[in-house]
């Protein structure tokens, strides 16, 4: 007799096409709605667990839901569509929510159960869409392919999903935009699915399982659906703490990764559907872990081979940088990404998903999903912390060897040559991960002091091999400061601190070495010092640096605050006479939101009358489009921006901007008086902020509003998508020749007004970088 589902093969075929259009929404969902929430509860990476666990949850009890419903209705692709509606019409729901949020709510118990409460109703229908879709395709032989296939071409969807939000939508449609477009998507595909609805009504009659299902062992694939969920997610994490040791860290670099852990996801699950029916079922899946368990760790040892963690560098355009960063991610993750990813259809198969489809993709999708939440929080604050990167690859393969053993033994005839070949891989296994351990990853002519392994990866204090001179640097390349650079790091807070008359409470966004900080200790007239840091082992490290820092973190002025400084200032009541912003890396998501209008009204708020904010800026991280987005979106808080540079060297550019809401007048005698109660810098002398004419000197004008010049906001994240742009394209950055051009053609025409100095200011003291 025919079978029923393959004489309406097109219908299936279209069924494809609304996976794929699912998939693509759900993962804007997901990248718009961390975002959202991570503007209320912090950029800290505790909060960013707090909603991957939350929104995994959700999907998993979708999942079960729709498991048990999808088995019960004879129109499965009106239990999809319905799904589809309510996560649409949550996305329109969801801002406004989020906006009545108190940001207050402390971390722990209380802000998952919140952050939980919100996704839970977007979350769940997301997850509830696959197992209608499953009981939708699989009725009569063949229905474990399709699911397999359903399931490839909504991660295909996700991949598109990632490529489209990262370059097209977030930042010029915007934040919530990109929710509300994937909303009208999954609206749609709802659409579509209801009007097929009685395509896939359910056929009377038992499908014949497959040859391999094993339903009353079902536990046993469940159980391998958990390790496959753990190990896929866990193995994420790692390797994107193992590649911002090579990268740059945009969102672009982590939409790489992310975009070939998908595609690999999806072949695999291609790769499964033709292998279902094919031979035994259960030594493909002990195949498949021995394969991840040998090719993750050696994965690892593969980038260090063909990188050494060098810091990645390819052609002279941003476009050229981020093609060869994707090939270079494929290389090293294409493989146990693709042996991973087919041990959860074969499960799906071996459960019995030909006779239950439903119900056995819901109940193995959901163990998969907890799990994988589950590893995801295991790698990064458990086994990181603990036993570092490359032991941590070790662990999440030794994973897979269990899922092997746990097979094999239903094995009977085939156990001798199942053990042969895990106790052969699990050798192969440690000893590529000590091989890889040995590996310590510092910049040539350093030797490591100490290394703090956390949640944001590796921080660094490193001694050079020659000279007495410590370096703390974040996963490698990324430099916070340094006993040599003392000078430029004191000169930074001394200046800030000088623009007003008699500041008493100053509070400082960034502690690394806390040299810059420690410039509050020299003034009598302060009272209390806050010093926000979000990166622990960053304070750890700074304890390197106490004699250079003049033991800023056992001064009883200060206060230590280790959480994302926005929020902090978004969300207490004290005032500051000056609030200084550090230098930070303006394309990396954490602390890309320092630069938008909203971050800008949150500090402005927290200045006392007359009080001064100071924003640091690397012209070696900026192009000349970066700077006038952030001077323009600080102009639109604050009623004056004057602009400073305070570095001479033409290759190392150092700018400030310096917001206030009323003229200051300086007397040059008391900014002299001022000075001389400061302390010598660390390492040698300041040769540019020695005299009063310094300042002075330094003060190129304030800023001129532009016409047309888009403003940074939370909504519009320009800088974050912009400023890796320009940093990876030759002659963008502010620097030498494009630094010299965009004096003459912008700063060299600003006027000066809102700083006053007495006496007066000769043209002569307006000085040209050099």
């Amino acid at each position: 007799m025919a079978d029923p589902t393959e004489a309406r093969t097109p219908r299936v075929l279209s069924v494809y096409g609304l996976v794929f259009g699912s998939g693509a929404a759900g993962l804007a969902y997901e990248v718009s709605w961390a975002r959202q929430l991570g503007l209320v509860f912090g950029q800290t990476a505790r909060a960013a667990a707090v909603v991957l666990a939350a929104y995994f949850l959700g999907m998993a009890l979708g999942y079960a839901l729709a498991g048990r419903l999808s088995s019960r209705s004879r129109r499965p692709l009106l239990g999809f569509a319905v799904a589809e509606w309510v996560a649409g019409a949550w996305a329109f729901v969801m801002p406004a929510c989020l906006a009545v949020m108190p940001s207050s709510i402390s971390t722990g118990p209380a802000r998952f159960v919140v952050v939980l409460l919100v996704l839970l109703p977007g979350t769940t229908a997301l997850g509830a869409s696959l197992p209608f879709v499953a009981q939708a395709v699989a009725s009569g032989s063949g229905g474990s392919k399709r699911i397999a296939r359903v399931y490839a071409a909504n991660l295909g969807g996700a991949v598109v999903g990632v490529v489209v939000s990262s370059l097209w939508l977030l930042a010029p449609l915007g934040v919530v935009a990109t929710s509300w477009a994937a909303a009208s998507l999954s609206i749609t595909v709802g659409l579509v699915a209801w009007l097929m609805r009685g395509r896939f009504v359910q056929l009377g009659g038992e499908p014949s399982a497959s040859a391999h299902a094993d339903p009353e062992r079902t536990w046993t694939w469940v159980t391998a659906a958990a390790i496959s969920g753990l190990g896929t997610l866990a193995a994420q994490v790692l390797y994107v703490r193992l590649f911002a040791l090579v990268f740059h860290n945009s969102t672009y670099t982590f939409a790489a990764i992310l975009l070939v852990v998908l595609f690999a996801l999806a072949m695999a699950s291609l790769v499964g559907s033709l292998l279902v029916r094919r031979g035994d079922s259960r030594v493909l899946v002990v195949g498949a872990a021995l394969v991840v368990a040998v090719t993750l760790p050696l994965s690892v040892r593969l980038l260090v081979e063909l990188q050494g963690l060098r810091y990645f560098s390819a052609g002279t355009t941003f476009l050229s940088y981020i093609t060869g960063a994707t090939l270079l991610v494929a290389s090293v993750v294409l493989v146990p990404m693709l042996a991973m990813g087919i041990i959860l259809p074969l499960s799906w198969s071996l459960a019995g998903a030909d006779v239950t489809p439903g119900r056995v993709v819901g109940r193995l999708t959901t163990a998969n999903t907890l799990a994988a939440a589950g590893g995801a929080l295991l790698a990064s604050f458990v086994l990181l912390p603990a036993v570092g990167l490359w032991w941590s690859f070790a662990v999440i393969a030794s994973a897979y060897l269990l899922l092997a053993v746990l097979v094999s033994i239903r094995l009977e005839r085939r156990r001798g040559i199942c053990g042969v070949a895990i106790v052969l891989s699990a050798a192969l296994v440690w000893g590529l991960s000590l091989a890889s351990a040995r590996v310590e990853g510092v910049r040539p002519g350093e030797i490591l002091v100490e290394r703090f392994a956390g949640a944001y990866g590796w921080t660094d204090v490193t001694r050079e091999e020659d000279r007495d001179n410590l370096h703390m640097r974040q996963n490698i390349h990324y430099a916070l400061g340094s006993k040599a650079s003392g000078v430029m790091e004191l000169r930074q807070g001394h200046f800030a601190l000088l623009l007003h008359d008699e500041p008493r409470r100053v509070a400082f966004i960034g502690l690394a070495t806390g040299v810059t900080a420690s410039a509050a200790l020299d003034y009598p007239e302060i009272e209390t010092i806050t010093v926000m840091e979000l990166v622990p082992e960053v304070v750890d490290a700074a304890r390197y640096f106490s004699e250079d820092n003049a033991g800023l973190l056992h001064d009883p002025r200060v206060r230590l605050v280790v959480d994302d400084g926005r929020r902090v200032l978004g969300s207490a009541q004290d005032r500051y006479e000056v609030i200084i912003s550090d230098l930070f890396v303006p394309w990396e998501s954490k602390t890309g939101y320092l630069y938008t209008v909203e971050h800008f009204e949150a500090v402005r708020a927290r200045l006392s009358e007359g009080g001064v904010f100071c924003l640091w800026l690397a012209g070696w991280q900026l192009g000349p489009r970066e700077f006038e987005i952030i001077a323009q979106s600080m102009d639109a808080v604050f009623e004056h921006v004057a602009v400073w540079q305070l570095s001479r060297h033409s290759r190392r550019p150092l700018f400030a901007l310096v917001g206030v809401d009323r003229e200051h007048r300086l007397s040059r005698a008391q900014l002299e008086a001022r000075m001389k109660q400061r302390r010598p810098p660390p390492v040698g002398r300041d040769y540019v902020l020695r005299h009063a004419d310094d300042v002075v000197a330094w003060y190129i004008g304030d800023w001129t509003p532009l016409v047309r010049t888009p403003l940074n906001t939370d909504e519009h994240p320009i800088i974050e998508f912009s400023a890796p742009k320009s940093h990876k394209s030759r002659g963008v950055r502010l620097k030498s020749g494009s630094l010299h051009r965009f004096y003459e053609e912008r700063l060299s025409g600003l006027s000066r007004g809102s700083f006053i100095f007495e006496p007066p200011v000769s043209p002569k003291e307006r000085r040209l970088p050099r």
